[in-house]
């Protein structure tokens, strides 16, 4: 990773190659995607840190999806965490928190916070589907 954010051509790992090709394509940092690797590589020893592996990943998309604002930031984080987490007040504490800046999020975020629809209860195959279309439209997650 370092080498491709330096502009290097990477090594000749595929896994590599596609993370630097997204990376250049969307313009992201790379240093985002180095944290978020080595968060996942410390959750091996450890026990997962679901704001540092989801704040990671939040960001990361939120990054390609071109949005930057506070709202939208925070909103993803929180649900990020809560799909990292068991089932349990925690959890919903984070979904509600997300849901409580819904108004001033940037709608370009949607992609990132509609998986707290699947998080609210659980929905047969063909109802998932329906449920995030349904949100999508109304920009509710």
């Amino acid at each position: 990773m370092r080498e491709a954010a330096s502009g290097v051509q990477p090594r000749g790992q595929p896994v590599v190659e596609v993370l630097c090709e997204i990376m250049q394509r969307h313009e992201l940092a790379p240093g985002r995607l180095i944290d978020l690797i080595d968060a996942r590589e410390d959750a091996l020893e450890a026990p997962l840190d679901a704001a540092r592996v989801g704040g990671g990943l939040a960001d990361l998309q939120l990054d390609a999806l071109g949005v930057r604002d506070a709202a939208s930031r925070a909103a993803a984080h929180a649900v990020m965490m809560a799909r990292r987490m068991g089932e349990g007040s925690e959890r919903q504490a984070l979904l509600a928190q997300a849901r409580a800046v819904r108004a001033a999020i940037d709608p370009a975020s949607l992609p990132v916070l509609l998986p707290a629809v699947l998080m609210r209860r659980t929905y047969s195959p063909w109802r998932r589907p329906l449920a995030l279309w349904w949100a999508a439209k109304w920009g509710r997650y």
